[in-house]
């Protein structure tokens, strides 16, 4: 290999100066750092987006599992802790926007991206080594036919990884193409749409979620308020009975804890299967409430009676 002086790149590792052996070694070296170099000039670039609001216990570990993409993207909805300042120490981008809800919050910090592949994650979550092998393997050979991969998410409750009951592989949808991608937007369980083929990884999102028994009734609470709301809107004249209230939670936890084998997760096992259950009635019994509070006022025991005696 020789520049435009005809010189040799390489004429110094040429010389009697240092030993066959050396000379070879420090030749490889030069060529792999070559190699490495020309690779990242070329590799597709990749975009994180992660939405905050008063996340400093965790976002540090998010942030240090993807100190490795080009380009990180935080959207704060009005933290009043240290996680704006956290995020600054990282070299993020940050974007303050009062928060709109999960949905458009991700869809504002989806399209601050400025490059072509993205990665989304939530402040809980951490990239394992193996899956950032297996993303900067896409990114330095994509394939022309995929726009999206779907990701298994291993979930911790109370420090214990959960592989049964359903939650887990768990996939997630949410290494994509910008320009192929919006969020689906709902109030709760929100995702992305990809306009193309998606594929699946193998590796896995380490999910740091459900701390403590309190954390998990207070998210529990939040999430069947929002997805009472959600079902309300999208089915307003679907009753809901009281044997629904009754029914519902009892086959959540038999569904979870028996028919996807929950039980293999021990008490954690339990636990979940019995909090979902819990979800299930919080979530019929607040879709009851808003129907009977949307319903028109009845008349009241003694307009009926007035009635009646007319």
């Amino acid at each position: 290999m020789e520049d435009s002086d005809g010189i040799s790149l390489f004429a110094g590792l040429h010389s009697d100066t240092f030993p066959r052996c050396i000379r070879c070694s420090m030749r490889k070296i030069v060529l792999n750092e070559i190699q490495i170099f020309t690779t990242l000039l070329f590799m597709d670039k990749l975009s994180v987006t992660i939405i905050v609001q008063n996340e400093e216990d965790k976002i540090t570990e998010c942030l240090e599992s993807v100190d490795w993409a080009d380009e990180i993207i935080v959207v704060d909805g009005g933290s009043t802790d240290g996680t704006v300042a956290i995020c600054e120490s990282y070299s993020c981008r940050i974007f303050q926007n009062p928060w709109p809800g999960y949905a458009l919050q991700k869809q504002f910090a989806l399209d601050r991206a400025v490059h072509p592949w993205v990665l989304s994650l939530d402040a809980d979550e951490r990239i394992s080594t193996p899956l950032k092998a297996e993303i900067l393997s896409i990114l330095r050979n994509p394939p022309a036919d995929v726009d999206g991969y779907r990701i298994p998410r291993l979930s911790m409750f109370l420090n214990r990884p959960i592989r049964h009951g359903g939650w887990y592989p768990g996939y997630q949808l949410r290494l994509f193409r910008k320009g192929k991608t919006h969020v689906h937007v709902r109030r709760v369980h929100e995702g992305f749409i990809v306009d193309g083929r998606c594929s699946t990884l193998n590796a896995h999102i380490l999910h740091f979620t459900h701390d403590s028994i309190e954390s998990s009734l207070r998210r529990m609470n939040t999430y069947s308020t929002l997805e009472a709301l959600d079902r309300f809107d999208r089915h307003p004249n679907r009753r809901i009975r009281w044997y629904h209230i009754l029914i519902h939670p009892l086959s959540a936890f038999v569904r979870q804890y028996i028919a996807k084998r929950g039980f293999l997760d021990g008490i954690h096992g339990w636990l979940l299967a019995t909090i979902t259950a819990i979800v299930k009635f919080a979530l019929y019994s607040k879709i009851w409430e808003r129907q009977r509070l949307s319903a028109p006022a009845s008349e009241s025991p003694v307009e009926d009676l007035h009635r009646r005696a007319g």
